[in-house]
């Protein structure tokens, strides 16, 4: 009889046992749980979903602990970040309806749970995704750089930051007008959407890019290199860095103000004219063709001197004289239409003259550039 009791009291345990806890499956979450504080609310393999300090948890951080399943982490209810990345898991289990930050990179994560609309920070890189659910409507910063994704939902008007390199796309969405961050390197795409007047980081190197849209006034960096069949760019604004590397641009449809930029100096190249066969010319900004009657050298080759002439629209305008490393060996500014300058103390070899108007109401600089060579007398 006492044996039966006994037997019934354990079994009547049980049930108020799993009333109140939720199986953790996986070694690895359990580890991390009893290592930061849930012991006391743990009875082996379970949890108490009724605790109040899991129910108050708000942080987990579990980056690097082995999990296979994060099956449970929907019963911290109020959790607000999560961070689970360099784990091992290829499923995720329901999201907590609260979560804010999600940082799950590095796994072998083939979906995604439905999000959250409360997320603002969503980072899935390196995972095996190959297609994701809609974004929340609060979402700031998305990355889902590395993985065989060929296509995204549409980006909230709330990202500022998009990161999707290296991963399997033909195309994007149209961009939100808060952008400020897009690196979308080393995907299939030929053409991107509007860029927003916000953006100020641009890196879409290692597409099939054939143009690239009216860029924003100014840019920190923009990356365009590898891109075989990029021929053409639209009026370039002030940057600070600019690399079109092994691109097929032959020809510039105007100079801005760039501090680092290859892989040669901006006034290497010629400005796109009706003398440089380029489709670059059919959406170069009008006022940066200038004919070559505008802008004169005497003689080419030169020894001694160097006669300047200008049309009277360019008086008051920039000279600028540089040498093949691009750098400025003599300055002035056009007061006249005719100048000769001194050049006998220059040495031999190739220059460029550039000569750039103050900036028009667009803040775009009118320039143009002539070729000349100093010979020895």
């Amino acid at each position: 009889m006492k044996k039966s009791l006994l037997f019934l009291v354990c079994c009547l345990g049980l049930v108020v046992g799993k009333a109140q806890y939720a199986p953790i499956p996986d070694t690895g979450f359990r580890y991390y749980l009893t290592s930061h504080g849930f012991s006391p609310y743990m009875n082996g393999s379970y949890i108490d979903t009724t605790a109040t300090f899991v129910l108050n948890t708000h942080t987990i951080n579990c980056y690097n602990y082995s999990i296979l399943n994060l099956n449970g982490i929907q019963y911290f209810k109020n959790l607000d970040t999560l961070i689970c990345g360099r784990n091992l898991f290829s499923s995720l289990p329901p999201l907590p309806s609260r979560l804010r930050y999600f940082d799950c990179n590095t796994n072998s994560l083939t979906q995604l749970a439905t999000l959250p609309d409360s997320l603002t920070y969503l980072n899935c890189h390196l995972n095996l995704l190959t297609a994701s659910p809609p974004f929340g409507s609060y979402l700031t910063y998305l990355d889902i750089s590395s993985n065989p994704i060929s296509s995204v939902p549409n980006f909230p008007d709330s990202i500022t930051s998009i990161y999707c390199y290296s991963d399997n796309l033909t195309s994007l969405p149209p961009l939100p007008m808060v952008l400020c961050t897009l690196n979308c390197n080393q995907n299939k795409m030929i053409s991107l959407p509007d860029l927003p007047p916000t953006l100020t980081f641009l890196l879409c190197s290692d597409n099939e890019l054939t143009s690239i849209p009216e860029l924003p006034d100014s840019m920190f960096r923009f990356y365009c290199r590898n891109n075989v069949a990029l021929k053409c760019l639209p009026t370039l604004k002030r940057m600070v860095q600019f690399d079109f590397t092994n691109t097929a641009i032959t020809c510039l449809p105007n100079y801005s103000e760039v501090d680092i930029i290859h892989p040669v100096l901006l006034h290497s190249l010629p400005l796109c004219d009706s003398l440089t066969p380029n489709p670059c010319l059919a959406t170069a900004a009008p006022e940066i063709l200038n004919p070559k009657s505008s802008f004169s050298l005497t003689p080419n080759p030169a020894t001694n001197q160097l006669n300047i002439s200008i049309d009277e629209s360019l008086v008051g305008a920039q000279l600028n004289i540089y040498n093949v490393t691009g750098s400025s060996v003599q300055s002035a500014q056009l007061q006249i239409a005719n100048s000769t300058f001194e050049i006998q103390n220059l040495p031999s070899g190739v220059y460029v003259a550039v000569v750039t108007t103050p900036k028009s109401p667009k803040g775009d600089f009118n320039t143009v550039m002539r070729r000349w060579v100093k010979m020895l007398p």
